[in-house]
């Protein structure tokens, strides 16, 4: 599998809901998607950057969505992001913005996908402002750049696999119960299990993209783990995945500066990154890192040059390619589980290299805990009027409502 990654948890997580109108039927559809981000934009930027120039020093190639792509130039700006285009370091892949969703009907909630954007291209050009760049034909080679750039999507393919994947999860009763969702169809989703259906299907769709376009590793939400342990607990007696970021790690034991830090304060720029991705040993550390004899543990031993002690065993949790080992498929196992388009690819042979950002993970979570509360207050006020915050909670758990149903 080549040395390329798809950059797939860009922190865009806000809570939004889109109305799209339909003409034919006169009414309007509103879908859910996304989750909020109580971040500041200093912080979502320092962890795009952090996302961009940790992949460029460990990866030969970075795959972006177009949407991606766009936040990447607000970011570096475009001339920074003109030299990683023009140094072909940058893969564009234009999916129309398929998002999985769900849309919000007048008894029900359905999971489904949907393009938000037709030609991206055209899109893209007319979103630059002439007065970021110096002269009109400076503006045509950004142009160009980006399109020699693109990977040109199979929108209708992708838009099916990804409801396929989650049809074919919330059919496996073993899933549901190790995530804990009560939904047995997309066409009936309960309104606890949308932010879980949400989460589950953003991690789908960047495997589906990494398998589909052959890069050979994807950055996921940390609850990926969990969601492939349990997906493929029929198939495999023990599933070996480990979460951390190798380089950041690396650079915090030896002491060296964050990078992030001295490119936003011009410290460093994009051609000394670039020229230190591009220097022997460079090279040599991305053929190391994704070579198939790689062993984790030496490789933390020589870059770091630390003993093999307890402080040792901190450092050495972190991703091993070829995260998922699947054994010899397990007798009797759901025949359900053959619909999942993951489950076929990795039994015919193919491993999926995953970066777990727990970072992410724990945000999310959050946000699910939240937004469960918010529902349970809802009903217990609609069923049994204002409740006291001292009162004894309706739900009989003995506790106070500030500190049960009615806790924010």
């Amino acid at each position: 599998m080549n040395n390329s990654i798809l950059i797939n948890n860009f922190p865009n997580l806000s809570h939004r809901m889109h109305v799209v109108s339909d003409k034919n039927k006169n009414k309007e559809q509103i879908y859910i998607y996304g989750y909020e981000d109580n971040k500041t934009e200093k912080e979502k930027q320092k962890k795009v950057i952090q996302s961009l120039l940790t992949s460029l020093l460990m990866h030969d190639d970075i795959y972006l969505t177009f949407s991606d792509f766009r936040q990447v130039i607000d970011y570096i700006g475009q001339e920074d992001a003109f030299l990683l285009l023009s140094l072909k370091c940058l893969k564009i892949l234009s999916d129309q913005h398929i998002e999985p969703v769900i849309s919000v009907g007048e008894d029900r909630f359905t999971f489904s996908t949907i393009h938000r954007i037709g030609d991206e291209i055209e899109k893209f050009e007319n979103s630059l402002k002439d007065s970021d760049f110096s002269s009109e034909l400076q503006k045509q080679k950004f142009i160009l750049c980006t399109e020699d750039s693109l990977i040109k999507c199979d929108h209708e393919k992708l838009s099916q696999l990804i409801p396929r994947e989650i049809s074919s999860d919330l059919k496996n009763l073993n899933i549901r119960e190790q995530l804990d969702i009560n939904s047995q169809s997309t066409k009936d989703v309960s309104k606890y299990d949308i932010y879980k259906l949400l989460r589950v299907a953003n991690i789908s769709k960047g495997l589906i993209y990494q398998s589909e376009y052959n890069i050979g590793a994807t950055t996921v939400d940390g609850y990926a783990s969990k969601y492939l342990q349990t997906k493929l607990s029929h198939f495999s007696k023990e599933i070996n995945s480990q979460t951390g970021d190798i380089l950041l790690k690396i650079l915090s034991i030896k002491g060296i500066p964050d990078l992030t830090e001295l490119y936003q304060k011009n410290i460093l720029t994009m051609h000394d990154i670039i020229n230190i991705r591009e220097n022997f040993n460079g090279k040599v550390f991305r053929a190391w890192y994704y070579s198939i004899d790689y062993n984790q543990d030496q490789f933390l031993f020589h870059l770091t040059n630390i003993k093999k002690d307890g402080r040792f065993k901190q450092f050495s949790r972190w991703l091993i390619p070829n995260a998922i080992g699947l054994l010899s498929p397990v007798a009797g196992a759901a025949a359900s589980a053959l619909d999942s388009y993951i489950i076929e690819k990795i039994i015919s042979g193919w491993q999926p290299n995953i970066f777990l950002d727990d970072i992410l993970k724990e945000e999310i979570n959050k946000k699910m805990v939240a937004h469960n509360r918010k529902i349970r207050k809802e009903e217990i006020i609609k069923r049994f009027g204002k409740v006291g915050r001292n009162e004894a909670c309706p739900c009989q758990s003995g506790k106070k409502f500030k500190k049960c149903c009615g806790r924010s």
